[in-house]
């Protein structure tokens, strides 16, 4: 994927990486506790703050050495691999960070800081990686959604009709077989959010919530309304266009406004759930 804001993808990665790596700190202390009966040192949630290593440290760590080492440098285009191994790194940084934060907390045991190290590092490269996903994801739904509109098709009234017919047919058959599989993984992608910030973070989990319902929004009106119609004008002739043709037209753009701003506005309610999880 060609990425054109690389200031606005750097940022909004940058957000979702400080909420992958709370989550991850947030999930090492549930399955810590969790795993009490198998240990020696048993560890209570109440008291996290005194034997957990310091998340606002941790943060403060990742925000200086990501600056240091400069993490976030994008060439401007994104691939599965780079974000595969983009992923590994964030874990290794993040753990490392946890190393630092225990070895100058004199009040972690050797035996708690091992064992929250050892569920940390693999937890953390899931949620850096699922942070990935869900910004490129949702950034190119939103592309796709809003990039034709802005350059093609609010003008489609003005065109003639075998202007139309073309453009149709060309648009249904470069974007259908992309927005088949990215519409399913993206919205897909933002339930392990909610499932992670259900009970921890309920801003974030309320925010999150609002952009699924809103993408399921545009997924219907895709599915229902659009997809039919566009179906339909595929199959038309510029000789013996139907006599509702503009009608369908008219119809079809209506309802791509709305899965527009549906698809905008579950973005944005994304990039911000992340900021305010970044503010808590």
């Amino acid at each position: 994927m060609h990425v054109r804001n690389l200031r606005l993808y750097q940022t909004m990665q940058f957000v979702l990486d400080l909420l992958a790596v709370s989550l991850a700190w947030t999930c090492t202390i549930q399955m810590r506790v969790m795993l009490n009966p198998l240990t020696t040192q048993h560890v209570a949630w109440t008291y996290a703050s005194i034997w957990a290593p310091s998340l606002m440290m941790i943060l403060i760590l990742w925000i200086i050495m990501a600056w240091r080492l400069k993490f976030y440098r994008v060439e401007g285009r994104i691939r599965l691999w780079n974000s595969f191994v983009n992923a590994l790194e964030g874990a290794l940084l993040a753990s490392c960070n946890i190393v630092i934060v225990t070895f100058f907390s004199r009040q972690l045991g050797a035996g708690v800081s091992r064992s929250f190290f050892m569920i940390f590092a693999p937890l953390a490269f899931l949620s850096l990686g699922l942070a990935r996903c869900v910004s490129v994801l949702a950034a190119m739904v939103a592309g796709m959604f809003h990039g034709p509109w802005v350059a093609l098709s609010r003008s489609m009234s003005t065109f003639a009709p075998e202007v139309f017919l073309a453009i149709v047919d060309r648009m249904n058959r470069n974007m259908a077989p992309v927005m088949t599989v990215l519409m399913p993984a993206a919205l897909l992608s933002i339930i392990p959010v909610l499932l992670l910030s259900y009970h921890e973070q309920p801003l974030t989990f309320y925010l999150n919530a609002a952009a699924f319902a809103l993408f399921i929004v545009a997924l219907l009106v895709t599915v229902l309304v659009e997809v039919p119609i566009v179906e339909e004008i595929v199959t038309w002739n510029v000789s013996k266009l139907p006599s509702n043709w503009q009608q369908l037209r008219d119809r079809w753009t209506r309802f791509h406004i709305i899965r527009v701003i549906a698809g905008l506005a579950s973005f944005v309610l994304l990039v911000v759930g992340a900021i305010f999880n970044k503010s808590m």
